[in-house]
């Protein structure tokens, strides 16, 4: 198996995780487009997009997110 070019993440030692919540849009969404860019260079999402896909039916925003 090959070995993964990329180190893996430090996290901060004071991280939380949770789900998120619809007032958490916007950061999700930056957080998307600067994975975007990094990844691709360019953004490939909006605001609209991820409210799109957290009201997609059957979505459950506390268990799919």
């Amino acid at each position: 198996m090959p070995k993964s070019l990329l180190a893996p993440a430090a996290f901060p030692k004071d991280l939380s995780v949770r789900v998120p919540r619809w007032e958490d849009v916007a950061a999700v969404n930056e957080l998307a487009r600067t994975c975007d860019i990094a990844q691709y260079g360019t953004p490939d999402c909006t605001e609209e997009d991820i409210r799109d896909d957290w009201q997609v039916p059957g979505f459950d925003l506390e268990r799919d997110a």
